[in-house]
């Protein structure tokens, strides 16, 4: 016996799995935005390590800090030695 009837999914079913996307997605986008803060965090911090790194070998090479304006120095120490922010969970 031939069956008519078309094999498919019912609209419930369709719900269920559109709500279980859902569920799924809801879950993954805060995760994401904390990783992508996290990713953001961590590229300014080496690039802070790279301006003392470049200030430092300037000291290095002239045996002098760089002059930033009014015959202000900086000093590198201030950028090689930096602290992790907090609250921001491990980098």
């Amino acid at each position: 016996m031939m069956r008519t009837e078309a094999m498919g999914f019912t609209l419930i079913e369709l719900l269920i799995m559109v709500a279980i996307i859902a569920v799924l997605a809801a879950m993954a986008i805060p995760n994401f935005l904390e990783a992508r803060t996290g990713s953001t965090v961590t590229h300014t911090l080496a690039k802070r390590k790279t301006v003392g790194d470049a200030i430092y070998r300037y000291e290095v090479d002239w045996n002098s800090p760089p002059v930033v304006s009014n015959s202000t120095h900086v000093p590198s120490q201030w950028f090689l030695t930096y602290k992790q922010p907090s609250g921001l969970g491990p980098l």
